[in-house]
């Protein structure tokens, strides 16, 4: 969350990020060759699905992990994630319009 801490300390986002690349790292290895998080689509893919999400919104590149990138991508082709992701899209757009009219 400190990512999206606009009141965060300097120096604060630049930690997160070099923190989370081992992590991501880490998560590309382990789904290099896996279509999902577990043998079968879960809750799991739908959770790490919201939280790549996130990457987006921080203009955090995913191209450094492949596996990552592919599996996003995979995940969002599915019709359910799909359509949960076009109603919380929504929802975002009109929170950032709220937020840069006030």
């Amino acid at each position: 969350m400190p990512l999206f801490d606009e009141r965060a300390p300097e120096g604060t986002r630049a930690h997160t990020l070099e923190k989370g690349r081992s992590r991501l790292a880490y998560l590309d290895g382990y789904l290099n060759g896996r279509e999902f998080l577990l043998e079968q689509f879960s809750a799991a893919d739908c959770y790490l699905y919201t939280v790549l999400n996130w990457t987006a919104a921080r203009q955090i590149d995913l191209a450094p992990w492949p596996s990552i990138q592919s599996y996003h991508k995979r995940l969002q082709k599915r019709p359910a994630i799909a359509k949960a992701f076009a109603v919380e899209f929504a929802l975002y757009q009109e929170e950032q319009a709220r937020s840069q009219a006030a």
